[in-house]
């Protein structure tokens, strides 16, 4: 949360425990996120207001490695999928796009080799393509043909000579991958040879550099034109150093040990030190806002003029199509004055042409059953909490880590049947 905007209220006197918003910021902002990348033009831009700990951004980037990820095993497939159906057809019967397999018949142990999703040709080639989706090359220009030149030429150099290769950790330390609570990472290793190395032993040099030169004109015409860099920065108003050293005293061992963790207030991850009154970003240059417990909700002692600024600069900083996600739709202190602020900084936002939506969250605690009730009496069955959108009915399990934030956070100081967040849509160019 962003200091400049710290309550005086006496009642929230242990508001400093370091704490962070997870899984009910991903589902609350998460499904809008997509809704903006889809509708915008140029790179993906995320900014996640009032950070404090930088953890929501680090789920985005997480969040998109997984799209990314899927968006390979789809590319590898197709490759996978015209082994299948023509490794036993002439080469005349082959179409052009499947080059690659031509250069492959006859070749029975290689084609088995690359058959194997655990083998190590496609798991070298499995990584290419995850790097080269995740942070595409930059073309020469922006002409449709030097894009697909740059990422060809990017593909034969990257499937001639990388040893690159991933391999899946589960955290925390224990857990398993899908598991609640737990996230996926794919860290990097090193092959002790090269696909180039690999294949040649079947192909010969000549043959494996003619089959990656094909291979790296196959991805190219599955990736052409549908490549785009991603970016999620946090933004605070204290240093991120101080940040993290109050993380690391706060948060449980089984966290703060963890990839996870420390790649959020990792060196080079892309943090703004700045007031959220003053914010830094160029014209149409965000793709999508997050304020999870900052503006507008510990700004009660803003000016009038200063409300306006920040919704202005929201509005600018918007590329068309963009979204913003605030939640909770509320502040911090129940002046009356307060809900016609926000009244008032909706009717701005209207006027000035963007689409809004109000959605409504509600926390509800259920009890589990256990199954046969293990000899239990009914008031000892588990309970777990949910987060509930309550327009349409979905819910979503939350785990402990989130049980910690709702003890911590001003935002359920004053218990509410709803928590609202709202929803900003700048309109697309026509």
């Amino acid at each position: 949360m962003n200091e400049a905007l710290k309550p005086t209220s006496e009642n929230l006197q242990d508001l400093w425990n370091t704490y962070a918003w997870g899984k009910s910021a991903r589902v609350i902002t998460e499904p809008h996120f997509l809704q903006a990348s889809q509708n915008t033009e140029g790179n993906i831009v995320g900014v996640d207001l009032g950070s404090s700990f930088p953890l929501l951004a680090q789920i985005m980037r997480g969040q998109h490695e997984r799209r990314c990820w899927e968006a390979t095993l789809r590319a590898e497939g197709r490759l996978i999928d015209g082994m299948h159906r023509y490794k036993k057809k002439p080469a005349s019967k082959i179409p052009q796009e499947f080059a690659p397999v031509v250069n492959i018949l006859g070749h029975t142990e290689l084609l088995r080799n690359l058959e194997r999703h655990r083998g190590f040709p496609r798991t070298l080639i499995r990584a290419v393509l995850f790097d080269t989706i995740y942070d595409p090359p930059l073309p020469d220009s922006e002409k449709p043909e030097d894009e697909k030149e740059t990422l060809r030429r990017h593909l034969s150099k990257e499937l001639s000579s990388s040893r690159k290769y991933y391999q899946l950790v589960v955290e925390p330390e224990g857990s398993y991958s899908g598991q609640p609570g737990s996230w996926d990472y794919r860290q990097a290793n090193e092959l002790y040879t090269n696909l180039s190395g690999l294949v040649g032993v079947a192909l010969g040099k000549d043959g494996a550099k003619d089959f990656l030169e094909d291979l790296a004109v196959f991805f190219t015409q599955q990736l052409a034109g549908k490549l785009r860099r991603a970016s999620f920065l946090s933004l605070d108003i204290r240093d991120l150093a101080e940040i993290a050293d109050s993380a690391i005293m706060n948060f449980p061992n089984r966290m703060s040990n963890s990839l996870f963790f420390r790649g959020a207030i990792g060196i080079g991850k892309p943090y703004i030190r700045s007031d959220v009154r003053k914010l830094p970003f160029v014209r149409e240059g965000v793709s999508f806002y997050s304020s999870i417990e900052c503006w507008p909700f510990y700004s009660d002692s803003f000016t009038q003029n200063e409300q306006f600024a920040i919704a202005d600069a929201i509005c600018e900083s918007l590329k068309p199509g963009g979204r913003a996600v605030f939640f909770p739709w509320l502040m911090s202190k129940t002046a009356e004055q307060n809900p016609q602020m926000l009244e008032k900084i909706v009717e701005r936002w209207r006027e000035a042409g963007f689409g809004i939506e109000q959605v409504d969250y509600a926390y509800v605690e259920r009890k589990l059953a256990s199954e046969g009730n293990n000899g239990k009496d009914a008031d000892e069955d588990e309970k777990k909490l949910f987060l509930v959108n309550i327009g349409t009915g979905k819910e979503q399990g939350i785990s402990d880590r989130e049980l910690v934030l709702i003890k911590k956070s001003p935002v359920f100081r004053r218990p509410r049947n709803d928590y609202p967040a709202l929803v900003i849509i700048k309109p697309k160019l026509t």
